[in-house]
């Protein structure tokens, strides 16, 4: 979803340069991919904080099977 998100930054940034060049408006077209892009950015950085809360629940030991009274 994050390289989603960055390719259309990238057509964002390639309809404000035709948008220039050719000299046609395109402003609504920027601004939808814009928001796209944005919310796409949005997912992926949700998913990537569920991802990590699931790796470190995962990697919790039970209380059960450490050795709490042990000197070192």
């Amino acid at each position: 979803m994050l390289v989603i998100s960055g390719l259309v930054v990238g057509l964002t940034v390639a309809v404000l340069f035709l948008e220039e060049l050719a000299g046609i408006d395109l402003q609504a077209v920027a601004a939808g991919t814009f928001l796209v892009a944005i919310g796409l950015l949005m997912a992926a950085l949700l998913l990537f904080l569920r991802e990590t809360q699931l790796a470190a629940a995962s990697l919790r030991i039970p209380e059960a099977l450490l050795e709490l009274d042990r000197k070192l």
